[in-house]
């Protein structure tokens, strides 16, 4: 079968419309309008259509060249059977009557044969038609109805400029709700209004449910239960890695938290099972003895540190700028020279304290005094106080500062008691030092808000200070 092209069809229709015209005895015929895409699918009347001549001329171009051979020998047939049957009528001999008598019988047999055929054909292509119709009528359907549904019932429009219609009255800038899509878009085509696009409701999705405290301490007892039972015991580092881990796992459910922690502890009994490397001594090499040249004396006048900032365009936290670096750098030596130690073996020391970011001028001389006191009196070298240093602590507040700072030395987990804490927060700078019930209070609330530092502290942790949550 043969799919023709709209065009075909257009061209076809007209030709069976002004043939018909014309049987008719119309002179002066109107050319009929061609049907649309659009008003094909929603079978908008017309001549062509009103008149059968789309359908008809569809039909005659669907058919194939197969059928319209049909179609000639057909009748070809009926005019030899005309003309044989005057040959009979008029046969005067018996011999051309016999032989008139048989080639008829065989015209005859061979058009009924066709005329079976073509109304086979013609039953299979109508069941054909009347398919497309019901495919084309469905896509009609859902078409219109799509369109039905993409149009907008109510528009929101804003005023650009103030706007009087009978008793309402529109100031720039308001935003409305209508229903007149017409008057809607005229406003809009006259630039007095725009077109908002309406307001999307948020959809809020509940946080991922976490698993209970229940549920992790059976997570940790299958973990301990896997590593006992291929390794015989339970490494040191395992229970750390699985602590790193445990904030992962709450947020899954059950069942994959569980073959995660399978898999961590495959993981460690993996590296245990590695056998331990073999480190090959290197031979002895006999060094010469090594020549200490000792520096020639050098005199350093005193320096005095400046009590303000000398790059004071330069706002705090920051670390000391070059003529503030040179001038502490001068000091140092002028202080080991004093002391008569040799100020290269504090150089790194000196480095990692003066290239650090300071709150302010005053904490950046005190830090750097410090440092100096230690060496002369001998101490080990203590850690840079962390409270000189402007992050991660808050600077919005003084209270917030010391909030920070107690969460944070309790996250460490290293005091065994409130008392060591106290001691440590007091000699890292934290002044007036916190009292007990300071630091309780600021662990309590850290706990309640679920801290991202207390991500790893339990309520055993909290417990061993005294503080209960």
């Amino acid at each position: 079968m043969v799919t023709p092209t709209r065009e075909e069809i257009a061209a076809k229709a007209l030709e069976l419309y002004f043939a018909d015209m014309v049987r008719a005895g119309h002179t002066a015929i109107p050319t009929p309008q061609i049907p649309t895409k659009e008003e094909e699918a929603r079978g908008v009347t017309n001549e062509l259509r009103e008149g059968n001549y789309w359908e008809s001329a569809r039909l005659e171009l669907m058919r194939s060249e197969e059928a319209q051979a049909l179609d000639r020998e057909m009748e070809h047939l009926e005019r030899s059977a005309s003309q044989l049957k005057e040959v009979v009528v008029k046969s005067e001999t018996l011999k051309d009557l016999i032989e008139a008598s048989r080639d008829l019988e065989l015209a005859e047999e061979r058009l009924r044969d066709l005329k079976r055929k073509r109304r086979k054909e013609r039953e299979e292509a109508e069941k054909t038609i009347e398919s497309l119709k019901e495919q084309m009528e469905r896509i009609r359907k859902e078409y219109e109805k799509k369109l039905e549904e993409e149009k907008p019932t109510a528009f929101r429009i804003r005023f650009k400029t103030d706007y009087v219609v009978g008793i309402e009255h529109y100031r720039a800038g308001d935003v409305i709700e209508t229903s007149d899509i017409a008057w809607a878009l005229g406003l809009i085509d006259n630039k007095i209004a725009e077109r908002v696009a309406p307001e999307v409701p948020l959809k809020r999705v509940p946080p991922p449910k976490e698993l209970t405290k229940e549920e992790l301490e059976r997570l940790e007892s299958e973990f301990r239960l896997i590593l006992d039972k291929r390794l015989g015991r339970v490494p040191r580092r395992a229970m750390d890695e699985f602590r790193v881990e445990a904030p992962t796992f709450k947020t899954l459910p059950y069942e994959e938290a569980l073959n995660s922690v399978k898999l961590l502890a495959e993981e460690i009994i993996k590296e245990e099972a590695r056998p331990p490397r073999v480190r090959i001594p290197k031979p002895p090499v006999e060094r010469p003895p090594a020549v200490i040249e000792v520096p020639e004396e050098i005199l350093i006048a005193p320096v005095e540190l400046p009590k303000k900032p000398i790059c004071k365009e330069l706002p705090f936290p920051r670390a000391p700028c070059s003529p503030e670096k040179d001038i502490l750098w001068r000091h140092f030596q002028y202080e080991m020279a004093r002391m008569g130690k040799d100020f290269t073996r504090y150089m790194r020391a000196y480095k990692e304290r003066i290239n650090l970011s300071f709150r302010s001028w005053e904490i950046l001389i005190r830090t750097y005094k410090d440092f100096i006191q230690d060496i002369e009196e001998g101490k080990p070298l203590r850690l840079i106080p962390l409270v000189h240093i402007p992050m991660p602590w808050s600077q919005v507040t003084e209270e917030a500062w010391r909030y920070d700072a107690i969460i944070h030395f309790v996250a460490t987990k290293i005091y065994k008691t409130i008392d060591e804490l106290i001691n440590a927060l007091e000699t890292y700078g934290v002044r007036p030092a916190p009292t007990p019930e300071e630091v309780k209070e600021a662990a309590i609330k850290a706990w309640k808000e679920k801290n991202i530092w207390f991500t790893s502290i339990y309520e055993e942790d909290l417990a061993a200070l005294g503080i209960e949550v």
